[in-house]
């Protein structure tokens, strides 16, 4: 049964989210064909360079222009709609016009609350998996390889800055999506405006959970001299502190730090659903 709620979960989520990995992917192929060479110009006869033309048409030049943004814009839509569609799911199913039939199946709430957040897992995995698949794509081409720069994916990190980076992706979409669920279980459990609570609910979460990280670099910070850097106003120059291995421990320290935090409001969405569910 476990099995059967995660597919139909994902049917409903991928529904939308697909399209937007097909635009995501149809947009970074199109952006590589219109792709384009310099043709360096020079200043002089001792071959100094001056600058440099674009070796391509001009038509060819703006469609390559259209497919880069088109990328950042397919890249914003996957990320957002995919943690939408996971709580409009979990709405709809759980309290909405699905809900009489959800609370009346032969499953505990247990089997109910891992379905979802197995779902919700599933479909982050599934975005990050179409973005990397996007971006080594991407890496082909001069423009991509800048394009994944801008992004903090850079050709000198090393390999465990990039784990770390995307972990960090990962985990910060589940956080988030977390508490947006939590936000709706509780808001859900008023007699009245339920959605307005669920979003009120959902962001005074959120903002606890970031007081909660900075209080964590705090305390991290008093029994380790290099993150104390992090707060400290009289460095002159960061760039000689803040290397990538340093980067690397602290994405490592915070991923580890939403890790629990996600664990935490895991279990306490479950103690709220087995408390009891008011369907609307």
């Amino acid at each position: 049964m476990l099995a059967k709620l995660i597919k139909y979960d994902l049917k409903f989520i991928f529904k939308t989210v697909n399209i937007y990995l097909i635009l995501l992917l149809l947009s970074v192929i199109l952006h590589n064909i219109t792709s384009y060479d310099y043709t360096p110009t020079f200043l002089d006869a001792s071959g100094q360079v001056f600058g440099s033309d674009p070796d391509a048409p001009v038509i060819i030049q703006f469609l390559h222009t259209v497919f880069y943004n088109a990328i950042i814009a397919m890249l914003i839509g996957l990320v957002l709609n995919s943690i939408i569609r996971i709580w409009g799911r979990f709405k709809y199913n759980m309290y909405g016009d699905e809900s009489y039939l959800t609370h009346t199946l032969p499953v505990s709430r247990k089997t109910l609350w891992l379905s979802k957040f197995l779902s919700l897992l599933l479909t982050i995995l599934g975005v990050i998996a179409g973005i990397g698949i996007s971006f080594w794509i991407l890496s082909f081409v001069p423009t991509g390889r800048n394009l994944i720069s801008s992004l903090g994916f850079t050709e000198q990190a090393p390999f465990n800055y990039t784990v770390a980076l995307l972990i960090g992706l990962c985990v910060e979409m589940v956080f988030i999506t977390l508490c947006g669920i939590t936000g709706i279980i509780i808001g859900h459990r008023a007699n009245s405006h339920r959605g307005l609570r669920s979003i009120i609910f959902g962001f005074i979460i959120y903002g606890l959970s970031a007081i909660l990280l900075l209080g964590f670099l705090v305390l991290w910070s008093n029994v380790d001299p290099d993150i104390q850097n992090l707060f400290d106003t009289t460095i002159s120059n960061p760039h000689e502190i803040f290397t990538f291995d340093f980067i690397t421990k602290l994405f490592i320290g915070i991923d580890l730090a939403y890790i629990v935090m996600i664990a935490t409001l895991a279990s306490i969405n479950y103690l709220l659903l087995k408390s009891g569910v008011d369907v609307d």
